[in-house]
């Protein structure tokens, strides 16, 4: 809404890691809940000097709730996420909202993405096969149904799909024949 680009913070990662990321980044503030609050601050006073925490789940009376009616230049910052890091250390990977807007186009005609689709959401919010089921979903008006595989492994994802009445998985492909291993024979 403020034509900012975001750096995401999985709170799951070590904390030497989000450290660097957002000094790396030279990130501007950090957006955060009640739940994450305390990360937060640890975080906000490290690096580079203090970098200020907000709550995005309290309502500030301060901040307009219409349009704020901004133009963002297609080559504007959309975000930047940080890869692995085989050197050892990670790099940020920056991408523009033109960029964003041409893989949500072609994700979502490929896959002809409607309201009426209920997409899975496995990977961290911070790896980038989460930008397209997040985006594919929300501007399409698809229900996102995200599971973190990491806390509820996949013993019960057959049965999670068909309760959530999933209509469209996506994974990586390792994750997908881990996931086909667990299901029984025949």
């Amino acid at each position: 809404k403020a034509g900012k680009g975001y750096i995401p913070l999985d709170r799951s990662y070590p904390r030497e890691r989000l450290s660097f990321i957002l000094t790396d980044s030279e990130a501007l503030s950090i957006l955060t809940n009640e739940e994450n609050l305390d990360l937060a601050h640890e975080l906000s006073h490290g690096g580079r000097g203090t970098v200020p925490a907000h709550r995005v789940d309290v309502e500030d009376q301060r901040v307009p709730t219409t349009d704020l009616d901004l133009e963002v230049d297609p080559g504007a910052l959309a975000y930047i996420l940080y890869t692995s890091g085989s050197t050892g250390t990670p790099k940020g990977v920056a991408q523009c909202h033109r960029n964003v807007q041409s893989l949500m186009r072609a994700y979502t005609n490929a896959l002809k993405i409607s309201p009426e689709d209920r997409c899975t959401l496995f990977s961290s919010f911070a790896f980038d096969a989460a930008v397209a089921d997040i985006y594919g979903a929300l501007l399409n008006g698809a229900a996102l149904c995200p599971l973190s595989v990491r806390d509820e492994g996949l013993a019960h994802l057959a049965q999670w799909l068909i309760d959530q009445k999933v209509t469209i998985y996506h994974s990586t492909p390792t994750f997908f024949r881990h996931f086909i291993s667990t299901l029984p024979e025949g």
